[in-house]
């Protein structure tokens, strides 16, 4: 029954993985996700149900567009596998309907949402932050009640406003922008959803995941830009699905 569950949730990550690079691209680029239909980008045809299939309708039509044959980026079907994996990892975590998973499929759907927009464009949307904000504040209140929601509210806005000083002290060693002002509300999502701690520890650990890359980049490009945001999402999300290995090396820490 288990490899039922985790087939469903990889398709479900699939669909959602396709609705994601709508959500990632239009919301950056100050579009509707609703309006216009799906289409090609180059004929501007309508696509049909059949040409969205995910995955499947990418590999009979090979990668080109079905109208006019313009070829289509790997980048599509690359998302919706990645999407699909880690729904499934996510699953494996938590395989009982709980706020662990609920949480989780909202951070997993960040790490999806804001890596298309911000390499993409540069970009966190609102949108994507409010949404994700309210649905964890929702299943918190659903799951263990208002009293117990309250910390993570100001666990919030503490990491917001840490974040913002952060921010401020950087651009002012440094001379310029150091941060983007979306990545200060990202850490205060972060902050409802793991709680105050957790959240400043992930500000290491995705530094830590950005680093190399950051390394390379400036080394073969000679460039210093690179979104931070897909970074602290991939660092959030691991750092959720152990979260329970993290208290106890915290509560280790302190009795030490």
């Amino acid at each position: 029954m288990i490899y039922y569950y985790l087939f469903v949730m990889f398709i479900f990550g699939l669909c959602m993985g396709s609705f994601f690079l709508v959500v990632g691209t239009r919301l950056s680029e100050e579009k509707s996700i609703i309006k216009p239909n799906s289409h090609c980008t180059h004929c501007k045809k309508i696509l049909k149900p059949k040409d969205l299939i995910p995955i499947f309708s990418y590999l009979l039509n090979r990668g080109k567009c079905r109208y006019c044959h313009t070829k289509i980026g790997a980048i599509y079907p690359m998302v919706e596998i990645m999407t699909g994996i880690i729904f499934v990892i996510t699953y494996i975590f938590f395989p009982t309907y709980s706020l662990n998973l609920m949480i989780g499929i909202i951070l997993a759907s960040l790490v999806i949402v804001i890596s298309v927009s911000d390499f993409k464009y540069l970009i966190i949307p609102d949108e994507v932050l409010i949404v994700s904000a309210t649905l964890i504040v929702i299943f918190r209140l659903i799951f263990t009640g208002l009293n117990s929601t309250l910390p993570y509210l100001l666990s919030g806005i503490l990491a917001f406003v840490i974040m913002l000083l952060i921010k401020l002290i950087g651009d002012r060693v440094f001379k310029q922008e150091s941060m983007g002002g979306a990545d200060i509300k990202l850490l205060g999502v972060i902050g409802l959803a793991l709680g105050l701690l957790p959240s400043l520890f992930v500000i290491f650990l995705g530094s830590f995941f950005a680093l190399p890359i950051a390394i390379i980049i400036l080394v073969k490009r000679k460039e210093h830009i690179l979104p931070y945001g897909p970074f602290l999402a991939i660092a959030t999300w691991i750092l959720w699905l152990y979260m329970p290995q993290f208290e106890r090396l915290v509560d280790y820490l302190f009795m030490i």
